[in-house]
């Protein structure tokens, strides 16, 4: 495996005069934690509304996405994170990898000290979708345990939280969200975060020639990472790929590449 530390730490210094976008991020946090019982609709929980302010006043927001099961809740997953103004942090199951509105290079950037939930300083987590697969998405959202909000949406009321850390619980499907946001006013941003972007940007640049054949740290081998890398850029959204468990699946999970359609 490629030294991640290297990675982040090369993705980190060429933020340099972008520091300012980054004040957002790593602030004093909003102090409070709050927990309501399950609700079966968004017209009688308050939670929508604390949603809503905290990305009015663009607070530190993560949404976390798990398995998808359709091409529609990927969208609506994303029109979610984009009307919250949130980081998205999709898991190899989501089929957000790929999609714009996604901090590309998750598992690689929250490898970093730096990047914790305690340095960044949540304020809210939105978890959308199935169980997460991803080993350091599950460490993230355990260890953003302090944020004031930790909601976990889901069509069911069946609590699905082993840690013990959600304090609002959404019966409900991703339409019903996308809708609840969009009639409180909520405009879809354009993309993520300009901090969480550059930082997206910066590793894909530094991933993109440490795994390049006859550059870094490949030293003119064809190699694996390399491989899915460039089957996971190729590759256009909607299409299917079938892939192996152990290795395969875990360098997709690591080094898969925003689509580019400059390269078809």
């Amino acid at each position: 495996m490629l030294g991640e530390h290297k990675v982040t730490a090369i993705a980190l210094s060429r933020i340099g005069a972008f520091a300012l976008a980054a004040t957002c991020w790593l602030g004093p946090p909003t102090a409070g934690r709050t927990y309501v019982s399950p609700v079966s609709s968004l017209s009688s929980c308050s939670v929508l509304q604390e949603l809503v302010d905290l990305a009015q006043r663009r607070a530190r927001i993560v949404v976390l996405v798990g398995t998808l099961r359709t091409s529609d809740e990927v969208l609506l997953a994303e029109d979610i994170a984009l009307r919250l103004g949130a980081a998205v942090f999709g898991d190899i199951t989501s089929g957000l990898r790929q999609r714009p509105c996604a901090v590309h290079y998750a598992d690689q950037l929250l490898n970093s000290p730096f990047l914790s939930p305690e340095n960044l300083q949540i304020e809210a987590v939105v978890h959308l979708g199935g169980p997460l697969c991803s080993a350091r998405l599950n460490a993230f959202s355990k260890a953003s345990a302090g944020a004031r909000l930790h909601v976990r949406v889901a069509p069911g009321p069946v609590r699905m939280d082993q840690d013990h850390i959600v304090t609002h619980h959404l019966p409900c499907c991703l339409e019903a969200l996308a809708q609840g946001l969009a009639e409180a006013g909520l405009e879809a941003a354009t993309g993520p975060p300009a901090f969480w972007k550059r930082l997206s940007d910066a590793a894909g640049s530094v991933l993109e020639r440490m795994l390049s054949p006859g550059e870094g740290a490949c030293d003119g081998r064809l190699t694996e990472p390399f491989i899915a890398q460039t089957v996971s850029r190729l590759m256009c959204p909607g299409e299917r790929l079938q892939i192996s468990s152990s290795m395969p699946i875990r360098d997709l999970d690591f080094f898969a590449k925003p689509f580019n359609d400059s390269c078809m």
